[in-house]
């Protein structure tokens, strides 16, 4: 595995493009690797397939709440500086209202 500092060579980024070598960020040093493989006749488990549905039903529920303008502005006042608002209901719908203390 190669070991890249400072620059990224734009032949590696073509490379990648082309599916033949991938770069990853390791402990901010970039290392060159071979593209992974996959096995596209897996069988997923039944948590894997939870998750995915369970992702894709937060997706769309957020999606929805962002497209009312009052929400949209409430869940933008929230957001972090490198948030958006679809990513401050995505998290709410997610993981839900959570109890942090009882005073």
């Amino acid at each position: 595995m190669a070991k890249l500092k400072k620059y990224v060579p734009l032949h590696l980024m073509i490379a990648e493009v082309k599916k033949e070598k991938v770069l990853r960020k390791v402990k901010g040093v970039f290392h060159v690797c071979k593209w992974p493989e996959f096995d596209s006749n897996r069988e997923l488990t039944q948590n894997e397939i939870f998750v995915r549905n369970k992702f894709s039903m937060v997706s769309k529920q957020a999606s929805c709440m962002i497209q009312d303008p009052v929400l949209k502005s409430i869940y933008g006042s929230c957001a972090k500086p490198w948030q958006s608002a679809f990513n401050v209901a995505f998290k709410e719908v997610y993981y839900g209202n959570v109890l942090h203390a009882v005073k």
